[in-house]
Parts: C-alpha cells; structure tokens; sequence
C-alpha cells in the first residue's frame, strides 16, 4: 500500500481550517490530536500543517500512524467512488476521470482497481501541487486482445501537458509542466483508447 512520505507545514496558529500548503478546506481536512498536539492532515496534497514545532520523535511516530489511517481510509472511498462512476463498453469497465491528489495514490488505486475487475480500463489526470500527472492502466488481457499499449497512449496524451512518460503495454505514467491542459491529456488518452477498442 501506498506509505506517506510525512510532508510537515509549520505555520502560525489560524481560525481558518485549510492547508498550510494547498490552501484545501472542507472535506480534503482531517483534524488530528496527538498526544495533545493539534494538526491537520490534507488529503489532497498529503500534507500535515502544524501549528507549533515537533516536539519528538515519538509524537512524530503517532502523527505518522495516524495521517496513513486517514489515507489508506480516503483512498478507499475514492476507490469505491470511481467503482460506482465506472461505465461499462461491451465487457469493459472503463474508469475516466480527473484526481487532484498524488500520482502515487493513483497508482496505488489503479493496481487496486486491476485486481478487482477482469477486464477494466482507468485513465486519470490531475494536478497535484501544481503539477500535471498522467496515469492509464489497461487489463492485460485488453492489451493484447486489442493491440493497447498504455505506453504509447501516455506519451501521445502527456503531449497535451508539455511532459513525457511511459512504461508497460499494461501501465503507464507520465507528468508535465503544463497543468492547464491536463483536461485534454484525459481526452486524448480516451480518444486512442476507444479508436482501438471499437
């Protein structure tokens, strides 16, 4: 499973409940209290914000415990947010959509995805502290049965976002330096999948 990498945000005391990087408010916060240490955790930018330096090692360890259960817990509804949005193209499941949240949870969720579907297909882009990221996974079977290769499809789509990537026939990611075009990114990426699979 995806582990944080325990990004940490010293800022001053605030009436706001945002993050000290992202600026994400509402559902993206999770509040925290650790050993009588207030903090918040940013879904969105995995981010811990807090308001007074880190005092040891040991409330660092519980902070740490504590933000990877709210991860692994939003990840999950995610997951099963993207289940329940998936449609379906012949005996494929297609899964299209857009996550602002770090390309390595992406991953994470789309490893996740494979394992649960026989046959499924997941594009997603996204922004994630002002950088564009690209991820296509294709089932195995797919692959083949259709001459797919998420490789080539990321490197034809990451053009959108002035960026490069590649990887396997099965799964591929790429980034880039130019997150306004994400959205057409996500579309090309769609456009060579279903040129093939019609």
């Amino acid at each position: 499973f995806w582990v944080m990498k325990m990004r940490i945000q010293i800022v001053e005391p605030q009436n706001k409940i945002e993050c000290g990087i992202c600026k994400a408010e509402g559902d993206w916060i999770k509040r925290i209290n650790v050993r009588g240490i207030q903090a918040l955790y940013c879904i969105k930018c995995d981010t811990v914000t807090m308001f007074n330096k880190m005092p040891s090692k040991f409330v660092y360890k519980a902070l740490k415990k504590e933000t990877e259960k709210f991860a692994k817990e939003s990840l999950r509804l995610l997951k099963e947010r993207l289940k329940n949005e998936k449609k379906v193209y012949r005996d494929i499941n297609l899964i299209i959509t857009n996550l602002s949240i770090p390309a390595a949870q992406v991953k994470d969720i789309a490893f996740q995805l494979k394992g649960e579907y026989e046959k499924v297909i997941f594009i997603a882009g996204g922004v994630n502290a002002g950088k564009p990221h690209l991820t296509v996974m294709i089932s195995n079977s797919i692959a083949e049965d259709y001459g797919l290769n998420a490789g080539q499809i990321v490197r034809e789509a990451a053009q959108e976002i002035k960026g490069g990537g590649g990887g396997q026939p099965f799964f591929a990611t790429a980034g880039g330096a130019y997150p306004e075009g994400i959205e057409k990114a996500i579309e090309k990426a769609e456009k060579l999948v279903m040129h093939k699979i019609n």
